[in-house]
């Protein structure tokens, strides 16, 4: 094949090969670098090798792989310190362990590091489609408050989502650095600096004349309530439990989402004029009752039931589920009411996931030992890598590729498993059972959809077809976080979260978790935007 190179070192080749391009130009008006140019004698792309960061951006999205580029990435390295280290003892403490931005002259390096993409992959791969770039531009001219601005036109709970999102697959992931083999621009941390350095200001409606009920109040209810308030539209919201919040408030510690961080939310929706009422449980009968006293009603009582193991003896052992441990003693950390009864305990963790994570630091904070169990092999667990770090960096066990299968009294039973194929699950390998003590067992494997709304199974269906524009982005290419590829990742959360369930007579809808099964915060909260939004059209 023909050659055309600006480049003459061959193992740094920045080329196009010339009997393949086309000429269609989607590497040009993509390039974030200026760094391609088109020849119309030759009707053929160049690339101007001085101009050209090894971001790879072009060559990823070439329809006709008609681009090499094999140049060392060559852009600003990050100063951000991303490792953690638990400083001496974490017991009782309820500081934050993510890392963050502390000054404004960090934040606008690290937002310096921001190519500033024609055709942004982070957009795609945030669930919310935040306009990334545009943010950190003003944060980079000292704008704070206009950066929040342009995340809250698709996001209002950036506190929240900048702490709990799984960023290595989702916007980072598919940051153009990450995805050239670099470091990704830290836009989780550039996020969560924005927002707690600036306030958000929501519209108060004085005379709306539309209504709508919302059931539960987690994130896909309190995306929902953004965009109805910003709208114009009465909204109340009618939650079971005592507190607000749902999982953001019971199911994460404040070591990773402080409380004070949710009660901001949750104030500034109550300013503008959002009524709550909580110990409110919603049944079938009371659905259709608010049918008929609200314009639509939104559904979005996530997905709260328990997975439990078929374990033998595992009813009659001391267990409980997951989020049952976490309501009772993160409230105890958090409000003082320190419940000394697992301290020098040991505890067994049946999982390991995020959630499982959150209940074995919860532990080490009350001071007991934690060992946390998971039959998968490493490579295929769905926990973040930063939340597993942070764990084994305090002292919790955790033992992939084991599990647990009996149980008869503090003894439990283990065995390991062989796992090398994630699309399988894993054997268990009956010769390497071996016993040990525990003085309480901790069921957190997830959870399913269901609950006492029964008047619909929701289900959701999309085009399997990704579309061109997000084949020409480049974002489906071939690059994998965790053994996941992360632009098929992204489109399968592109096909979740605009879905949109309407029940019966398109007044009753169902969004998030409860609609397509457990899935993350920031998924949850675009799901119930995008509901609101159709509400909007509709009525």
């Amino acid at each position: 094949m023909k050659l055309f190179t600006h480049n003459q070192e061959s193992h740094k080749a920045t080329a196009v090969l010339t009997d393949r391009c086309a000429g269609c130009q989607e590497c040009l008006v993509r390039c974030p670098t200026n760094a391609i140019g088109f020849n119309e004698e030759s009707w053929i792309v160049e690339i101007n090798s001085e101009l050209c960061v090894g971001c790879g951006q072009c060559e990823r999205l070439c329809p006709f792989s008609a681009i090499v580029i094999e140049k060392e990435l060559s852009v600003l390295e990050s100063q951000l310190n991303r490792h953690y280290e638990a400083s001496g003892s974490v017991f009782l403490s309820t500081q934050e362990t993510k890392p963050m931005i502390k000054t404004f002259d960090a934040a606008l390096f690290e937002a310096s590091r921001c190519l500033e993409c024609p055709d942004p992959t982070c957009v795609k791969g945030c669930p919310a489609h935040n306009n990334i770039p545009l943010a950190l531009k003003n944060l980079r001219a000292g704008d704070i408050t206009g950066a929040r601005s342009i995340f809250e036109e698709t996001s209002h709970i950036g506190s929240i989502c900048s702490r709990v999102c799984d960023q290595k697959s989702q916007c980072e992931g598919a940051c153009s650095l990450a995805l050239a083999g670099g470091e990704a621009v830290s836009i989780g941390a550039l996020e969560k600096f924005i927002f707690d350095n600036s306030r958000g200001e929501l519209p108060k409606s004085e005379t709306p004349s539309k209504k709508v009920a919302i059931v539960g109040s987690g994130p896909a209810a309190l995306g929902a309530c953004y965009r109805l308030v910003e709208a114009g539209i009465t909204v109340e919201v009618f939650e079971e439990k005592d507190y607000l919040g749902g999982l953001l408030n019971y199911g994460i510690p404040d070591f990773t989402l402080p409380a004070a961080t949710l009660e901001r939310v949750i104030d500034e929706l109550s300013t503008a004029g959002v009524a709550f009422h909580t110990g409110h449980h919603v049944s079938d009968d009371e659905l259709e009752l608010l049918r008929s006293r609200f314009d639509s009603v939104i559904v979005a009582i996530g997905a709260n039931i328990p997975i439990r193991p078929k374990v033998d003896g595992i009813e009659s052992a001391i267990s409980i589920d997951a989020m049952d441990f976490l309501v009772r003693y993160g409230q105890s950390i958090r409000e003082s009411t320190i419940e000394y009864e697992l301290y020098g305990k040991k505890i067994l963790i049946v999982g390991a996931g995020n959630t499982a994570m959150d209940v074995a630091r919860v532990a080490k904070r009350l001071g007991a030992a934690a060992v946390s169990v998971e039959w998968v092999n490493a490579k295929f667990a769905k926990v973040r890598p930063d939340e597993l770090d942070e764990a084994i960096a305090e002292g919790v066990d955790v033992r992939f590729q084991t599990t647990l299968v009996a149980t008869a009294g503090r003894v439990a039973t283990l065995v390991n498993t062989s796992h090398d194929d994630p699309s399988k699950l894993p054997s268990i390998i009956e010769s390497s059972k071996y016993t040990e003590e525990f003085d309480l067992i901790v069921m957190a494997l997830g959870y399913r959809k269901g609950g006492d709304i029964k008047v619909v199974d929701p289900q959701y269906t999309l085009g399997e077809t990704p579309s061109p524009k997000w084949s020409s982005s480049g974002i489906l290419s071939k690059n994998h976080n965790r053994n996941q590829v992360i632009g098929n990742a992204s489109w399968l959360r592109e096909r979740k979260t605009r879905a949109i369930a309407p029940i019966e007579d398109q007044s009753i809808y169902a969004v998030g978790d409860f609609l397509y099964g457990p899935a993350t915060v920031v998924e949850a909260m675009a799901s119930g935007r995008n509901c609101a939004d159709r509400i909007i059209e509709a009525i």
